[in-house]
């Protein structure tokens, strides 16, 4: 199965994961931020977009106080069934629980350590 990422949160984490897994050829079917923008960087912005459910990984990239809205913004959006979802910080564990609860796997990982 070839992986293909949604990431959400555009900021330097996010802008960077997508350029890295892009220029590692892994598919990214979407990088959302607060702001849309186009270009080779292209962001979404509002309602989290329907590209999100063809994501077999989606990987969160806001900051640890915006995680709470992040995480609900997932839980009303489309997964794919068994996504995993993964937070860039290691401070999120416990508001993870309701994914892993609907069926996804979910952790932290903080990208200084597989980079």
């Amino acid at each position: 199965m070839t992986d293909s990422v949604f990431i959400l949160g555009a900021g330097r984490a996010g802008r960077g994961l997508s350029r890295a897994l892009r220029a590692s050829g892994v598919m990214v079917v979407g990088l959302h931020g607060r702001h849309a923008e186009s270009g080779p960087d292209a962001v979404t912005a509002g309602a989290i977009p329907g590209s999100i459910a063809a994501a077999n990984v989606v990987i969160v990239a806001v900051r640890d106080g915006q995680l709470g809205e992040a995480l609900g913004e997932l839980a009303s959006a489309r997964l794919a069934p068994g996504a995993a979802v993964l937070h860039a910080s290691g401070s999120a564990e416990p508001a993870l629980e309701a994914l892993r609860s609907a069926g996804h796997p979910a952790g932290t990982f903080h990208p200084l350590v597989p980079i």
